[in-house]
C-alpha cells in the first residue's frame, strides 16, 4: 500500500508576502503625495502671507529684545525705501514691489518724515501700531498692542473697511 504523498501545507500557498504588500502600499502613498503636491493650486497671497509673518516675527523678536535687556527697543520702517529693520535683527529686509505698505505709529515716535516706529517697553508694552499689508484685493494687518505688546495678523477682504 503506498501512502499518499504529503506536501508541505506553505508550499501550496500563492500570494503576497507581508513585505511586497508594503513596498507596493509605499509607493502608492508616495505617487499620491506627489499629485496632490502637483494639483494643489498655487497661493497668489504667498508673497502677502510672509511679509506678514516675517513682519510679526521681528516685531516680537524685538518685545521679547526688550523685555530680556530690560530696556526699550525699537522696530523701524522706511516707507520711501521700502524696508524695516529692528534692533533684535539689525538686517534692513526689504518688502516685495507688489505689496502696499501702510503704516500707523505714534507721532511721537517719527523721527523723520517716512520713517515710521514701533517702540517696545522693559514690562512688554509698546507705543501700539499697525502695519497694513495690501496686494490687489486682499489685506493683511500685523498689529502690536499698545497694552500688552501682543502681536497678531489679522486677515480683511476687500469688503471691509477702506483705507
Amino acid at each position: 500500500m503506498t501512502s499518499p504523498q504529503t506536501s508541505h501545507p506553505l508550499a501550496e500557498q500563492h500570494g503576497f508576502t507581508l513585505l511586497e504588500s508594503l513596498l507596493v502600499l509605499a509607493i502608492l502613498a508616495l505617487v499620491t503625495a506627489g499629485s496632490l503636491y502637483l494639483a494643489k493650486p498655487r497661493n497668489s497671497a504667498m508673497p502677502l502671507q510672509t511679509a506678514a509673518r516675517e513682519i510679526a516675527a521681528h516685531l516680537r523678536a524685538t518685545r521679547s529684545l526688550a523685555i530680556s535687556r530690560n530696556t526699550e527697543a525699537v522696530f523701524s520702517m522706511d516707507l520711501a525705501k521700502r524696508h524695516f529693520w529692528s534692533e533684535a535683527s539689525g538686517k534692513k529686509r526689504a518688502f516685495s514691489r507688489d505689496l502696499n505698505v501702510r503704516l500707523i505709529s505714534a507721532k511721537s515716535r517719527v523721527p523723520e518724515k517716512g520713517i515710521g516706529r514701533i517702540v517696545f517697553f522693559p514690562g512688554g508694552g509698546s507705543t501700539g501700531g499697525e502695519i497694513i499689508l495690501k496686494q490687489g484685493p486682499q489685506k493683511l494687518t500685523v498689529r502690536a498692542d499698545w497694552l500688552t505688546g501682543r502681536v497678531s495678523i489679522d486677515k480683511t477682504d476687500s469688503s471691509g473697511p477702506t483705507d
